[in-house]
């Protein structure tokens, strides 16, 4: 998704362009021969202009050793091609192209934007962003399988329909067996609310030049996030979406792997890619009409058998992802009634041994002298005991959870947590209900109405019944943005505890 704003600047508006160059010789000036510029030092320049400043972990990209990458920075900047300034941020400082670097690389015909980057129009918050996507692109941009790398800088300058969704890179991504194909890139540091993830999915299913998008999350709750979203469109025929971890990017490089909707891993690798595109998919599925023609000494002749096979080919990758977690759905339920007889066994075993114990207990009761005959009953009724919960402090759907405490007796359970309000829409919350581990309704629970713009967040003292031997729970929220519209579907928090 798109940068929330930019700090490069068109020429007309660089301050000094002019006046730095009255009274100098040009010629002397832009003379690299004393110490020529390399085709790789230009590379370096080339994408510092693009991305609008550098910081060294980037350049130790393109210079493998550190060493000499250091070298470099300090040759170009004694020409006076490239100074530094003070990030706030880490790294701390960044290098930036000066405006004889810029001369120079339009004197060599290298320089492809026409907008500048000065360090006063420097703007820290999307520092992280911009360095990320920069990493991510200096990867790709050597990638064999890779052709014509354009940033968002050069996208946006390059650009033919206005108001049309531009990713944080695009390319052409082509394996040898394969046609060649456009590829969105999109480098995610910060988990979106659904409206704005909803708004640019579908902004990228209007893009009919774009065949695939690879996104390039910070953590798995970010890659979660992003697959169940475009898992609810499957029915949208757009591009193909696949997923990577960004510390699996940038530790693998070339053989890092993609995941799509399906969980199916696919890897880049040029020598044997398992990412290769899919065959050009039809702007529009209409029904298909079958026309049978045959005669006597011709078998029946099936038209429009290309259109039924990319149909099939499409429902088949769409309806991967639904089967596998429908298996998974299954496993899960299996090894719960696994557990579940197993747990029947040993509680019919406690019981017994508890009855034996009980009725030794009595005999040595009756047994002693009278001078006990008054001392009080033991007590045999259950107790309620604290359960400990597995991770009672987490974050997840724009919520910080901390759990206080769990007591269970028998398969009663009593729960008490904290839920905090930290982002995404706010609405309604008028109640809660409880599943177990299957995802089985276990009760409904109404709450006073929460009205999530007014206060932050509210605590739970929760009562329910769950079945022998479970050891986890879900929790799912019902409300709406301005009145209550329904019960949970799904748990939206899972808890487990010993």
């Amino acid at each position: 998704m798109e940068e929330t704003g930019t700090d490069l600047i068109e020429v007309a508006d660089v301050p000094g362009e002019v006046e730095e160059n009255l009274g100098t010789d040009r010629r002397k000036e832009d003379d690299l021969s004393v110490k020529p510029v390399t085709e790789k030092m230009i590379y370096l320049m080339q994408k510092i202009s693009e991305y609008g400043y550098l910081t060294r972990p980037e350049v130790e990209l393109i210079y493998a050793n550190q060493t000499h990458g250091y070298k470099v920075l300090g040759t170009l900047r004694s020409k006076g091609l490239i100074g530094d300034f003070e990030t706030e941020r880490q790294p701390k400082k960044a290098v930036y192209l000066k405006a004889k670097g810029y001369r120079t690389l339009e004197t060599l015909g290298k320089l492809r934007l026409k907008r500048r980057f000065l360090p006063q129009h420097y703007k820290p918050f999307i520092f992280e962003h911009r360095l990320a996507c920069a990493k991510a692109g200096l990867i790709l941009d050597g990638h064999p399988l890779v052709k014509e790398f354009m940033p968002e800088s050069l996208l946006w300058e390059r650009t033919v329909q206005k108001g049309q969704k531009l990713c944080d890179a695009e390319f052409i991504y082509k394996t040898p067996q394969d046609g060649a194909q456009r590829v969105g890139l999109e480098v995610e540091l910060t988990l979106k609310n659904r409206d704005k993830i909803d708004e640019s999915l579908r902004a990228l299913s209007n893009r009919e030049n774009l065949a695939q998008v690879w996104w390039i999350c910070a953590d798995a709750t970010i890659l979660r996030a992003l697959k169940t979203e475009v898992m609810k469109r499957y029915w949208n025929i757009g591009p193909r979406h696949l997923f990577c971890l960004m510390e699996d990017f940038l530790r693998l490089k070339h053989q890092a792997q993609f995941t799509d909707v399906g969980a199916a891993g696919l890897t880049k690798n040029p020598i044997e890619p398992t990412l290769r595109p899919l065959p050009p998919q039809l702007p529009e599925l209409k029904p298909v009409s079958l026309a049978v023609v045959a005669t006597q000494d011709q078998a029946p002749i099936v038209e429009n058998r290309y259109e039924m096979e990319r149909r099939l080919e499409h429902q088949k990758w769409v309806s991967q992802g639904i089967i596998e977690r429908r298996l998974a759905k299954k496993e899960a339920l299996e090894r719960e009634q696994k557990l579940r007889r197993r747990h029947c066994l040993t509680i019919t075993a406690a019981a017994l041994g508890s009855l034996v114990l009980i009725g030794l207990a009595r005999l040595a009761w009756k047994s002693l002298p009278p001078l006990f005959d008054n001392a009080p009953p033991v007590s045999t009724a259950p107790t309620w005991k604290q359960r400990r919960i597995k991770y009672p402090h987490f974050i997840a759907n724009h919520w910080i959870v901390n759990s206080k405490s769990l007591y269970s007796m028998g398969n009663r359970y009593r729960f008490k947590v904290e839920f905090i309000k930290v982002g995404g829409d706010t609405q309604k919350v008028c109640g809660v209900t409880i599943y177990d581990s299957t995802g089985r309704p276990l009760k409904n629970i109404q709450l006073d109405d929460i009205d999530y713009r007014e206060q932050q967040g509210f605590d739970g003292n929760f009562d329910f019944r769950g079945p022998p031997g479970m050891r986890s729970f879900g929790i799912g929220f019902w409300g709406g943005v301005f009145f209550c519209q329904g019960m949970s579907t799904q748990p939206e928090f899972e808890f487990e505890f010993k």
